[in-house]
């Protein structure tokens, strides 16, 4: 058994040529940037990133209190978790360098800690380091647990987990790594986001496998959720994210050959454009 590639990309779909001399395979190749935009101006958008090989934030990125962003990177060979300032300068790597898949950062509304999911440990889990790498702590003890997400008074973190062969949303205490995590779904459940004021946790939901895809508000402290939202092309485009004061939620639509940010505000009113990108997603 002997290695064929190294390199950052993928492939897919191997096979022979007739005489059997040669492989014959499709190079997938991700090319991912960070932008900011501006809300109120738009067109101002900007990519703080330009590195063709290093899927910048491709795996997550989240802000920090004071303005700067954590983010997933490929820059050594490794997935590893980043911080840089908000105009991209300053890059400064977090976790260190290994196969451990380090991905979707949140930071605590503190800013004294990251949680990430990461395979250090074996299988996907929930963890914990401070924003300099050190102080490093397993959380959680599920199955292939993923995409966690602090609540603002930092006191809970909600994370994606498969339980009963079934991807749900499951809570648990952010201080206390010993304390048993508590299931907030037992049906279909993804990519959960606590709100603002850390009351609801909005997150992609299925009532039953033939369902349509939508958006559920859950009540973090338990429940059946208190609202449903049809948003457009949602499935396989779940980025949803709260507004700061907690009154609409921005999303992802791939429609017109690009996929831009839209905000559905919650009180029933029409949804804007807030980004104008032409193409790429």
């Amino acid at each position: 058994l002997r290695k064929m590639t190294n390199d950052l990309n993928s492939y897919r779909n191997l096979n022979l040529t007739p005489d059997s001399t040669k492989l014959v395979t499709v190079h997938a190749e991700v090319r991912s940037n960070i932008w900011v935009v501006p809300v109120k101006n738009p067109k101002d958008a900007a990519p703080i990133t330009n590195d063709p090989v290093s899927q910048n934030g491709a795996r997550g990125l989240d802000w920090t209190p004071d303005g700067k962003l954590v983010y997933t990177s490929l820059a050594n060979g490794h997935q590893n978790i980043w911080v840089m300032n908000a105009n991209g300068s300053q890059p400064r790597q977090i976790t260190a360098d290994s196969d451990d898949n380090n991905h979707f950062p949140s930071v605590s509304n503190d800013g004294k800690y990251v949680v990430f999911t990461s395979s250090r440990s074996g299988p996907s889990h929930i963890w914990r380091a401070d924003l300099e790498g050190g102080n490093l702590m397993e959380l959680s003890k599920g199955k292939h647990d993923v995409k966690p997400n602090c609540s603002p008074d930092g006191d809970w973190i909600v994370y994606s987990s498969q339980k009963n062969s079934v991807r749900v949303i499951m809570k648990m205490p952010a201080r206390d790594s010993t304390a048993e995590a508590v299931a907030l779904t037992d049906k279909y459940a993804d990519f959960p986001i606590v709100s603002p004021d850390g009351e609801l946790v909005a997150c992609l939901y299925q009532e039953e496998i033939s369902s349509p895809m939508k958006v559920a508000l859950l009540p973090l402290a338990g429940g059946a959720p208190i609202q449903m939202l049809n948003l457009p092309n949602i499935y396989p485009w779940p980025s949803v994210r709260w507004s700061a004061d907690g009154e609409a939620l921005s999303y992802l639509d791939p429609k017109d050959h690009s996929t831009n940010v839209w905000l559905l505000p919650l009180d029933g009113g029409e949804v804007s454009k807030v980004t104008d990108f032409e193409g790429e997603q």
